[in-house]
Order: C-alpha cells, then sequence, then structure tokens
C-alpha cells in the first residue's frame, strides 16, 4: 500500500511545501536582504533589492503554498533562494532528480545544484519568463569530490540584467 508507494522516494528537501515559516509571517511583502526566510530556505540577491512573500495560491488545480522572491530594484545581479541539502556526502555518484512548480517572468530562471566542484543546470531546468506555471526538472549525478549540495531556484547565469518587479516563484520542491 502507502509503504510501498513511497519505498526510495526519500525527499531529501525540507520545508519544499514552503509550510513551515517558523523565522516570521511572510505573507506581506517583506524586505528581503541575503538570510533565511521560510524555514531551510536562504534567499541571495545580489546588486539588487527584494522582496519575500509566502503566498497561498492555486497550482494545478489544488492550494498550495508558494515562496515568491520580487526584485524591487533594478540592477546587473542575481535574484534567488537556496538550500543546502543535509548529509549530501550520502549522495555523491548518485544519479538524482530535482524538481519544483516554478513560475518567473524572467527567462534566466532555473533549477540549478552547485556541488562545490561545479554548477549543474540543462534545457529541462530552465524557465520560459511567460510567467505560467511550470514543471522545471533536473537529472544529475553529484560530484564523488562534492563538497556540498545547493538545491537552488535562481535567476542567475552569471549576472543578469533584472528589473523591478522581476520575480520567481516556486513550490512543491523535491530531491
Amino acid at each position: 500500500g502507502d509503504t510501498a508507494a513511497r519505498a526510495g522516494r526519500k525527499n531529501w528537501i525540507i520545508n519544499g511545501g514552503m509550510q513551515v515559516s517558523q523565522r516570521g509571517d511572510y505573507t506581506s511583502a517583506t524586505s528581503a536582504p541575503d538570510g533565511y526566510y521560510l524555514d531551510r530556505w536562504r534567499v541571495d540577491v545580489n546588486a539588487v533589492t527584494a522582496n519575500i512573500q509566502q503566498l497561498t495560491t492555486t497550482v494545478d488545480g489544488g492550494t498550495v503554498k508558494t515562496m515568491k522572491i520580487i526584485a524591487t530594484s533594478s540592477a546587473t545581479g542575481a535574484l534567488q533562494a537556496y538550500q543546502l541539502v543535509e548529509d549530501f556526502a550520502a549522495l555523491a555518484g548518485r544519479t538524482l532528480t530535482f524538481s519544483a512548480r516554478v513560475k518567473s517572468n524572467h527567462s534566466s530562471t532555473r533549477l540549478q545544484i552547485y556541488d562545490g566542484v561545479s554548477f549543474i543546470d540543462n534545457a529541462g531546468s530552465r524557465h520560459t519568463g511567460g510567467g505560467d506555471w511550470e514543471n522545471l526538472s533536473l537529472t544529475f549525478t553529484p560530484s564523488n569530490s562534492a563538497t556540498t549540495l545547493g538545491a537552488r531556484i535562481t535567476g542567475y547565469d552569471g549576472l543578469i540584467s533584472l528589473a523591478t518587479g522581476d520575480y520567481i516563484e516556486f513550490t512543491t520542491v523535491q530531491l
């Protein structure tokens, strides 16, 4: 039954459904300098200012919580959230899939893995920037030399041109 359905499917992402927010109430847009907001999720901005918000919205006909990061200034920089995966050494050399539902108005938005050796992403992990919810997925194998494992939802492809109002919103993150 239920146990068999979940066998071998441990989600290494904590709070992938954006439901836990012990650090504060972010249901209203809140200024977000670099730091932790929704549990285990760190916001990282470069050269721009941003707001963070925890929203309750409808995705695929169901009600879910999301995390939204919105640029509040324009610059060449980066806008992203990431989570460091605990016990990453247990995952070195294993084939993994990182996935999420992502909505963005910027075509540089993507899922990306950083394993301490390299940044990993591919065409299937990139958002069109069309403002709709998209299923993004990245299958990868962390290096046996990995020193960390950072699961990133990012607008970073080197530094990019960001404008006020550019955003990344995501939910149902799994690894």
